[in-house]
């Protein structure tokens, strides 16, 4: 573990041609908004009537993961009377009330947006409902960026299937091997390098042990992205 975090918190290079990248795509959730403390609150408050309290190491694995693909696996594992549609629906409210109050930028983030605007293609993939993709950026009054935005209501199969990235290369219209993806989580960089592209991991407190082997480049957070691009 302490070899794997000496990674973590460190630059690591491995063969990135900046040349070659056309378009950079930005999951939502720990990179754009660092909202997995927020997402676990939701889901503690869905689960609290059930008597469940979820600690980090049972969360840290969800993270990256569709939240109806999660309730799924909570049903069964904790044998849940409710439907894990309804109970998406309850976590979703929860979130969204949660967002309202306490969205804000992952740091670095607005002046690497202003950095790569007229440079690059830039794109959102990010698994979480439209709803909630669609309000924080909005919020953050960031949709001027994006040329394309795709959430989990695009798509059949979540990350780590690389449904979500080989669509919106499509839409952008630039071949997988010219895009970058930044993501924050272990089944988002397997998505991303399963669709043939570049990926940055760019961990957070939540997803710190995450298994990042698969990504070409892990940083620390946005600002290093800057002086790389």
């Amino acid at each position: 573990m302490i070899d794997f975090l000496e990674k973590v918190y460190s630059i690591y290079f491995m063969s990135i041609d900046k040349k070659k990248i056309k378009a950079i795509i930005f999951d939502l959730d720990g990179v754009i908004i660092d909202s997995e403390p927020w997402q676990k609150k939701a889901f503690e408050k869905t689960l609290n009537p059930y008597g469940i309290k979820l600690t980090h190491e049972e969360f840290a694995p969800l993270i990256g993961i569709r939240t109806i693909e999660n309730f799924i696996y909570l049903k069964i594992k904790y044998n849940l009377k409710g439907v894990p549609e309804e109970l998406t629906r309850i976590k979703n409210q929860h979130y969204q009330q949660i967002l309202e109050n306490k969205i804000k930028p992952r740091k670095g983030l607005l002046p690497l947006l202003n950095q790569l605007f007229n440079r690059y293609i830039l794109a959102v993939a990010s698994g979480s409902i439209r709803q909630d993709v669609f309000q924080s950026l909005a919020l953050l009054d960031l949709e001027k960026y994006f040329q394309s935005i795709l959430t989990g209501d695009d798509i059949i199969k979540g990350k780590p299937d690389p449904e979500i990235f080989i669509k919106t290369s499509r839409r952008i219209k630039t071949h997988p091997t010219h895009c970058l993806v930044l993501e924050d989580s272990e089944n988002g960089i397997k998505a991303a390098k399963q669709a043939g592209m570049l990926a940055v991991a760019l961990p957070t407190p939540s997803t710190v042990t995450h298994d990042f082997s698969m990504a070409d480049l892990i940083l620390h957070d946005l600002n290093e992205l800057k002086t790389i691009l």
